[in-house]
This record gives structure tokens, sequence and C-alpha cells, in this order.
């Protein structure tokens, strides 16, 4: 899923985008010896305008 993916289920709604895009996060080792890795989330942030 993308910003574009959940933006296009919103197609028709009253909204006002504030900020759709992909957000870096560091997930921190827990399995061993895993290092710690950067996971990306998908990030959509509206307001209702009406």
């Amino acid at each position: 899923m993308t910003a574009d993916d959940v933006l296009g289920d919103l197609t028709g709604e009253d909204l006002e985008v504030v900020r759709a895009g992909r957000v870096a996060r560091t997930v921190d080792d827990g399995h061993g010896e895993e290092p710690a890795r950067t996971a990306w989330d998908c990030l959509v942030r509206v307001v209702r305008t009406a």
C-alpha cells in the first residue's frame, strides 16, 4: 500500500491532504544479533473540509 493508493480510495471525499508519503522509522534489533534497520511506513493525514 502506498499513500497514492490510500488517496485513490478517498477520491470524492471532502478532504484536504495535509501530508501523504513514506516515512522512515528505525526498527531496533530484537531477534538475537540482528542490527537495527529502517522500516518504511505509509502516512496519510487529511482534514475533512465539509
